[in-house]
């Protein structure tokens, strides 16, 4: 579902699209929702079946632009169902796994009169390993965003479907300690095809875009305040490396970066499964929206 004031609105969201589209997981580019992952990510779950829901919530009232900071009102939800099969099957010393991820995303931006809900583009990856140590764990993989999420090739902006490929080798480890502390670090490096029904404002035409390369992590460190309870902080890093290009044009200045860090609390209730709560923070940005993501995780094993 879609909404979208018309006349001069119009104008002013394709004058600001190629800079507000990275905001909430993306329009130029930009599939992945930065901050998904934290604790234990680069440790695999044991064999079986598991599932794993995200629920966010992200809000930013203000924008980084190479002008200056500009307000907006961008609010965004997003639901996130996620399945992993986990096998005892060894290839190169790692334990063979595979998962789907299935998003929902309802996003408002005003005062533009934006609305957009529906399916996003779902991730699969056929092929994971994942390698275990008796203080070290990682896991390797190659994620990819298949474009059939919701998408209007009429409108400039489309923040739930991309109507492009994207293509993300996956590489976490995770340190856990005897001592109660734990680090994790999952790294991705994002190749995007190209979306060749863009609807360009500036002609009012259908156009190639070419996202840029992207590069970003996730990060998470911390303790173990009881034994079926962990306390600490989780945040991500994200950098756009190229420019975008439209019609083999580069756009200038649109390269985002952005920081974000905040608290984390994990709680087991049993061993099959676990809840994790974060508040993330952005902190430093360029030409993308600053704001706060709010994380609410259920981790389930069959």
């Amino acid at each position: 579902m879609r909404v979208l004031r018309k006349g001069g609105v119009l104008v002013m969201v394709g004058a600001i699209v190629l800079m507000v589209a990275p905001a909430a997981f993306g329009g130029g580019g930009q599939h992945y929702p930065n901050g998904a992952e934290d604790c234990f990510c680069g440790m695999a779950p044991p064999p079986g079946w598991h599932i794993v829901n995200y629920l966010m919530y992200y809000d930013a009232d203000e924008m980084s632009t190479p002008g200056g900071n500009i307000d907006i009102d961008l609010r965004a939800w997003a639901e996130v169902f996620r399945v992993i099969y986990s096998s005892d099957k060894k290839i190169l010393g790692g334990n063979y796994l595979c998962h789907l991820f299935v998003p929902y995303l309802d996003v408002d931006l005003d005062p533009f009169g934006y609305s957009e809900a529906g399916f996003g583009d779902p991730i699969i990856d056929p092929f994971i390993l994942a390698w275990h140590g008796p203080t070290y764990h990682a896991v390797a993989g190659l994620d990819i965003y298949v474009p059939i999420g919701e998408y209007d090739d009429k409108s400039p902006l489309n923040l739930v479907g991309k109507n492009f490929w994207t293509f993300e080798p996956v590489f976490a480890v995770t340190g856990l300690y005897q001592t109660g502390w734990s680090w994790s670090v999952k790294m991705m490096y994002d190749f995007n095809t190209k979306n060749d029904e863009f609807f360009n404002p500036a002609t009012g035409m259908h156009s190639d875009l070419s996202p840029g390369d992207e590069f970003h992590f996730d990060y998470s460190l911390d303790y173990a305040i009881a034994k079926n309870c962990r306390l600490g902080a989780a945040g991500y890093y994200y950098k756009q490396l190229d420019d975008d290009e439209i019609d083999g044009m580069k756009v200038p200045g649109d390269k985002g970066e952005a920081f974000a860090v905040g608290p984390m609390f994990m709680y087991s209730p049993s061993p099959n499964l676990h809840l994790v709560a974060k508040a993330l923070f952005e902190v430093d940005t360029e030409n993308r929206p600053e704001g706060n993501a709010f994380w609410f995780k259920v981790i389930y094993s069959f």
